[in-house]
C-alpha cells in the first residue's frame, strides 16, 4: 500500500518519526524501509528498520510513502576497461545503489588496502594511485568491495596491465617549478615536453632532478 502522509507542500520544519505496522515475510525484515513514492512512480529510500513489528523511520518531507525491501546489491562501474592500460594518477568508479544508499566501500590493489574517497553527490569513488605506491609497468589485481545500507554487498575484480602514474608538466606547472634544475638528457624546457628524438620523459616525482 501506498500512504498520502500529509501534503507535499507543507514544509517539515524538523524530522518526524513515523511508525507503520510491517505486514512481510520475517526473512525479509531486515531489508525492509521506508520509500517515497515519485511522480513517476519511482521509489526513492527514505531510511528505517523494523523495530518490534513497527517500520520505524524519520521523516523529512511530507508525501506519499510506501514499504520497500532492499535486496539488490550496489552496482559498480570501472572508469577503465578490464585489462587495459591505465594512464594518469588516479583509477576511479561509479558506485550507486538504487534504494538504502551506500553504506560502506573497501578497495585493494594486488592484496593491499588502499585509500579511496567517495563523493556522494557524484557517486564517484577514487583511488589517488600515488598513495597507493603503486608499481608501474607490471600486471595489477583491483578488487572493490562495496556494501549498502541493508547490507547487501558487491564484490568485483578488475586486473589492468599497467598503471602510469606520470605526471606531465604544463607550461604553467613549468614556471611554478622555475628553480628546478634539470639534468642528464633533458636539457632545457623544450626537452621536457617534446623529448629527445621524439621521446617523451614521464617522471612520477621530482627524484630526477638535482
Amino acid at each position: 500500500p501506498v500512504w498520502n502522509i500529509h501534503s507535499p507542500q507543507t514544509p517539515l520544519h524538523t524530522p518526524a518519526t513515523v511508525n507503520i505496522r510491517y505486514e512481510g515475510p520475517d526473512s525479509l525484515a531486515s531489508k525492509a524501509l521506508l520509500a517515497s513514492v515519485r511522480k513517476d512512480g519511482k521509489l526513492s529510500g527514505a531510511g528505517g528498520s523494523v523495530e518490534q513489528g513497527q517500520l520505524v523511520a524519520k521523516l523529512y518531507s511530507f508525501g506519499k510513502y510506501t514499504i520497500a525491501v532492499d535486496v539488490e546489491a550496489p552496482s559498480i562501474t570501472p572508469s577503465f576497461n578490464n585489462g587495459a592500460v591505465v594512464k594518469g594518477d588516479r583509477i576511479s568508479f561509479v558506485i550507486k545503489d538504487r534504494l538504502s544508499g551506500i553504506k560502506s566501500y573497501r578497495v585493494e590493489i594486488d592484496g593491499h588496502w588502499v585509500l579511496a574517497e567517495f563523493d556522494a553527490k557524484t557517486a564517484r569513488l577514487r583511488v589517488p594511485l600515488p598513495d597507493a605506491k603503486i608499481t608501474r609497468g607490471t600486471m595489477h589485481k583491483v578488487k572493490v568491495v562495496v556494501v549498502d545500507n541493508k547490507d547487501n554487498e558487491s564484490e568485483e575484480y578488475y586486473s589492468s596491465q599497467s598503471f602510469n602514474t606520470s605526471i606531465e608538466l604544463s607550461d604553467a606547472d613549468f614556471l611554478d617549478q622555475s628553480t628546478i634544475k634539470l639534468a642528464g638528457k633533458i636539457k632545457d624546457k623544450r626537452d621536457l615536453f617534446i623529448g629527445v628524438n621524439n621521446k617523451k620523459f614521464p617522471y612520477s616525482s621530482l627524484d630526477h632532478v638535482i
